[in-house]
């Protein structure tokens, strides 16, 4: 390799590694699972390092660019395993700072649980229209070169993506101190169902998932009574649960051990009335980069 070409691809290599934080941002919004987010990256480099001179004007924008395509392939191909996924589907838990770096907080409600599953009613072009608007501020003909489309298309793509959206945006999370959700869990494990439900909002929901091989609730369950008493029922027939508050996702998380291995991720949604979403992860797969990092 020549002089050049070696300075070329240790310039393209710093690029890289400046922006990789904002390109796993931008690609977990658009998939909602951290691993497949990594795995884009990877190839999002290889195509970047392989670029013609000349053709890369704008790095970061040039790197969306091909984050983005690359993860609408990679939508097209999974809408089919969504459908088919055993239970409910539940994004992959991450820490906050890999989503919401210091340049990106102001953008916290758009990595919650509560926004990426309003996501899923979309198409991928349409999910990718409204994650590069109106998340990320590209004008439509930003997005529309990024998209392959024209701007007029992505106009159209965010207008069917509102329609699907019914106007919904999701509640945004109160910040709470560990104390509130230590008080949570000594309340689960003590089987105080009354304690557990004046933490709850009256039409708390709870979404549980375990991909077909970690026990869960078999369907959505709604109401603080209901939801209260199966958090106990299910604390008190398993085996003894260890935790701490954390964040994920920038919304307040309990993070579950049993026997000093990571079992079980909850993330909740907190208003002034009380607890109103719970999210449970517990398929082993979307534990397991979280796990290593924890570790």
């Amino acid at each position: 390799m020549s002089r050049e070409a070696t300075a070329t691809q240790e310039a393209r290599l710093q690029a890289f590694t400046e922006h990789r934080t904002y390109l796993f941002a931008v690609a977990y919004r658009l998939l909602g699972i951290a691993e497949d987010a990594e795995d884009i990256l990877q190839d999002a480099w290889l195509r970047f390092a392989g670029a013609r001179v000349g053709e890369i004007e704008e790095p970061r924008a040039y790197l969306v660019t091909i984050v983005t395509r690359l993860s609408l392939d990679l939508l097209r191909s999974a809408r089919r395993r969504r459908e088919e996924y055993v239970g409910t589907w539940l994004p992959e838990p991450v820490p906050t700072a890999e989503v919401l770096p210091e340049d990106l907080v102001e953008l916290s409600e758009s990595a919650s649980f509560a926004f990426l599953l309003l996501l899923e009613r979309l198409n991928p072009v349409e999910r990718a229209v409204v994650v590069l608007h109106d998340v990320f501020d590209y004008s439509h003909d930003e997005v529309g070169r990024m998209t392959g489309r024209t701007a007029a298309a992505s106009r159209q793509s965010l207008r069917r993506a509102r329609v699907k959206l019914g106007g919904a945006t999701p509640p945004r999370s109160m910040p709470v101190d560990t104390g509130y959700l230590e008080d949570f869990l000594e309340a689960t494990r003590a089987g105080d169902v009354e304690r557990l439900v004046g933490l709850l909002a009256p039409d708390v929901v709870l979404l549980s998932d375990g991909g077909g091989v970690a026990a869960v609730a078999g369907r959505p369950l709604v109401g603080s009574e209901v939801v209260g008493r199966f958090l106990v029922a299910v604390t008190a027939s398993n085996q003894p649960l260890h935790g701490h508050a954390t964040t994920l996702n920038g919304q307040p998380a309990l993070i579950g051990y049993v026997n000093g291995v990571l079992d079980t991720v909850l993330l909740v949604d907190v208003t002034a009335a009380g607890v109103t979403a719970l999210y449970v992860v517990r398929n082993p797969e979307k534990l397991r980069r979280l796990k290593a990092l924890l570790t």
